[in-house]
């Protein structure tokens, strides 16, 4: 007569070595999905993305082109000589003329600055004039040649901001959206220039009208 331990001891072995290899094969098969998984999910990753994966100045530059688009033929000389670091003279028209309505057109916060000295300068002009004819022909000369530079390190710190949140496609996304210049910011800038100039000059008008002059009060 068989021993019973020892059939019974048989079967709890094969019912065991039956389960192990279950585990083993459940585990192997969780493992290749998971691969599989993370592998898809990378490569759509980068088909999501129009730029490749580049470092340090390629990076730069071509995050450049996609904020200026169109226009980074204007800027793409001016850009490569300022790699070095520091502004690079590079006239422009535009920004000698429009000078700060120029700056926020392009979105640069910094035109706020020039807008408010240009009014200011245009508020003293009857008692500063020849200072301040000396300093409006000043900022031409300093913004026309130095506008593009402005504008080309004002994009790579908008650049980096975008870079530090957002990457891949809408990262690209965000970054040509940034570079799009507007009118809306030069227009409401002008229309509160307008409006201040034309309270000081009412609120003049008034106090001329108010105040007597030494014949009327002799």
């Amino acid at each position: 007569m068989p021993d019973p331990n020892a059939v019974f001891g048989k079967r709890n072995a094969q019912e065991h070595s039956a389960r192990t290899e279950s585990a083993q094969d459940a585990y192997s098969a969780i493992t290749q999905a998971a691969r599989a998984a993370f592998s898809e999910k990378a490569g759509a990753t980068e088909e999501e993305t129009d730029t490749p994966r580049l470092f340090g100045a390629d990076r730069q530059e071509a995050d450049l082109k996609l904020y200026f688009g169109d226009e980074w033929g204007r800027y793409a000389p001016l850009w490569r000589r300022m790699e070095n670091g520091g502004w690079k003279p590079s006239w422009s028209s535009a920004a000698a003329f429009l000078a700060g309505y120029w700056l926020l057109y392009r979105k640069q916060n910094v035109g706020l600055a020039f807008v408010a000295a240009y009014f200011l300068l245009d508020a003293v002009g009857s008692s500063l004039e020849v200072y301040a004819i000396a300093i409006n022909i000043a900022c031409v000369v300093f913004l026309g040649l130095f506008g593009k530079s402005i504008v080309i390190n004002g994009a790579l710190k908008t650049i980096s901001r975008i870079r530090a949140v957002h990457g891949g496609r809408h990262g690209d996304l965000r970054i040509g959206a940034a570079g799009n210049p507007s009118w809306s910011f030069p227009l409401l800038a002008s229309i509160v220039v307008i409006s201040i100039s034309f309270s000081i000059e009412r609120q003049t008008r008034i106090e001329n009208v108010a105040t007597p002059s030494a014949e009327e009060s002799h």
